[in-house]
């Protein structure tokens, strides 16, 4: 059985390439990455809505054919059970929300999960029963009790796997994520220590991209991930409490970031995962 990693993105997120692999990874290991995108993903999923991945995901996705070094045609489609880390790259907000089906649909919380339980069900048979990791690869819906309870209902979906939320500001640079000679991105997203769409301050985040000790590449070992298996914590967001209000830090380093803030000057929305589309 292969060991596949999957990045699914929205489609509000512009085109990321298929093939998701570094084009200069020698010696980088996931969680880690470079200035172009973050190590150890193998394909890229594009989707418009929970439904369309889960068909996508019952049909069969071929695998590029640079994970199994064709020259010409795809590799084997994946099969149950074969995804070990699947990311769902889509936008968040506070209150344990993440809109899987697009920012003009309803958001999905723990209170209406069950309405796409059958979609996220089908979507889950392709990881691992145990072990597998689903990260949702957005921002702020991990943060607080909300979204722990968010977390934690979908954890009784997809039951022996982590799923990880976020209870900070993600973020991509757009330009640097390009893979040259193609019109598409590669995937990762930025763990920033913005609390929220106020104090993500575009041009700031940009002077930070090359400190990965500042703004590590997202993962269920980052700073501000929490992760939730079986209904349980098994890690909460540095600096939050069990509460899950925002630690007296946060809030000092959301006013420092407000107060040197240029707002929207960089022509760019510090919105959830900052896109090239946003």
């Amino acid at each position: 059985m292969r060991d596949i990693n999957v990045w699914a993105y929205h489609a509000e997120f512009g085109s990321l390439c298929r093939n998701a692999q570094l084009d200069a990874s020698t010696g980088l290991r996931y969680p880690q990455g470079n200035t172009q995108g973050q190590a150890s993903w193998h394909v890229a999923v594009r989707f418009g809505n929970l439904d369309e991945l889960a068909a996508k995901f019952r049909g069969g996705i071929p695998m590029p054919r640079q994970y199994c070094g064709n020259w010409f045609s795809d590799c084997d489609p994946i099969r149950r059970g074969e995804v070990v880390r699947l990311a769902i790259l889509a936008h968040g907000d506070q209150g344990g929300r993440v809109f899987f089906n697009g920012q003009n649909q309803p958001a999905i919380t723990a209170g209406n999960v069950r309405s796409s339980q059958q979609a996220l069900h089908n979507i889950g048979l392709l990881t691992r029963e145990e072990g597998s990791t689903v990260l949702l690869m957005g921002c702020l819906a991990g943060q607080g009790e909300p979204g722990t309870r968010l977390l934690q209902a979908l954890s009784r979906i997809w039951p022996g796997r982590r799923v990880v939320g976020f209870s900070t500001i993600g973020y991509r640079h757009p330009g640097s994520m390009k893979r040259r000679g193609e019109a598409c991105e590669l995937p990762g997203m930025r763990d920033t220590d913005a609390p929220a769409y106020l104090f993500a301050n575009p041009h700031q985040l940009d002077q930070l991209w090359s400190n990965f000790d500042q703004m590590p590449w997202a993962s269920e070992r980052s700073p501000h991930a929490k992760v939730v298996k079986n209904g349980r914590v098994l890690r909460n967001p540095e600096g939050e409490s069990t509460q899950g209000a925002l630690s007296p830090f946060e809030q000092r380093l959301g006013t420092q970031m407000m107060a040197t803030s240029h707002g929207h000057s960089a022509g760019r929305t510090p919105g959830p995962v900052h896109d090239t589309n946003s």
